[in-house]
């Protein structure tokens, strides 16, 4: 399926994930773009990353001109300083926290029988409120 990175089947419903990496592109980060992604899951849930570090985001939020933006730069700073670490040769890495919590999650939402699909904004908030 277009955009979707893996299938996961958690008893009768299916869970599609898409990682997804934040991007200053407006139209990448539209929601839509893969639309026919509903149809052959339950439950779509988009895991983010980042290639900034946390110090990136903490100087882009001191100068967020909206709310909105310093909302999106605040969970980036958030994902970036708690999901994942840089090597040495500049290479990102994601804790082993982090799949634990989606995990944890994940569960949460097909338990609650959630459909449709669950944002990376989304995603990261509760993994705040599961921290």
């Amino acid at each position: 399926m277009k955009g979707i990175d893996a299938l996961v089947d958690c008893g009768d419903t299916r869970v599609a994930l898409q990682v997804k990496k934040e991007t200053y592109r407006a139209e990448a980060r539209e929601g839509g773009r893969f639309r026919q992604r509903v149809s052959q899951s339950d439950l779509i849930v988009e895991v983010p990353y980042t290639l900034s570090t946390p110090e990136h985001w903490r100087r882009r939020l001191t100068h967020a001109r909206t709310d909105e933006t310093k909302r999106r730069y605040e969970l980036f700073g958030f994902l970036a300083t708690k999901f994942q670490r840089w090597l040495p040769n500049g290479f990102v890495v994601l804790t082993p926290h982090y799949p634990q919590l989606l995990e944890k999650l994940i569960t949460h939402l097909v338990q609650q029988q959630m459909s449709g699909m669950i944002g990376w904004q989304t995603v990261l908030k509760e993994l705040k409120t599961l921290l």
